[in-house]
């Protein structure tokens, strides 16, 4: 099973990655998922706690028990797999993942991340 995700992740299409995620996932585990992947990027890339709250909506409390779970490398496969993947690539797999409404703010996800 976990191979079969990592090749829906890795190399199927955007359009086929899009129709699975969309059949597989309501529109609330797709936030979810996303937050958490956006959440894990955001703090390997150093941002502070105030930032990923204003960003992803979330509590301080939400966020600092993520960074202590990374920390303690209770994510260890989704950092390497953000490591090694391209950040539009992320940024990309997130926006199809939840449809985030970052146009609201009048700034991509790449945008808010480069601040």
């Amino acid at each position: 099973m976990e191979e079969k995700m990592a090749k829906l992740l890795t190399e199927y299409s955007d359009k086929t990655r899009r129709a699975l995620i969309d059949e597989l996932l309501t529109s609330t585990e797709r936030i979810m998922l996303a937050k958490r992947i956006a959440l894990i990027f955001l703090i390997e890339q150093g941002a502070s706690t105030r930032k990923i709250c204003r960003l992803l909506k979330m509590s301080p409390s939400s966020v600092a028990r993520f960074q202590v779970k990374v920390e303690r490398g209770v994510f260890v496969q989704t950092m390497k797999w953000i490591k090694h993947s391209r950040t539009p690539a992320i940024v990309r797999l997130l926006t199809q993942l939840a449809s985030i409404p970052f146009k609201a703010q009048r700034k991509s996800l790449a945008q808010l991340v480069d601040e």
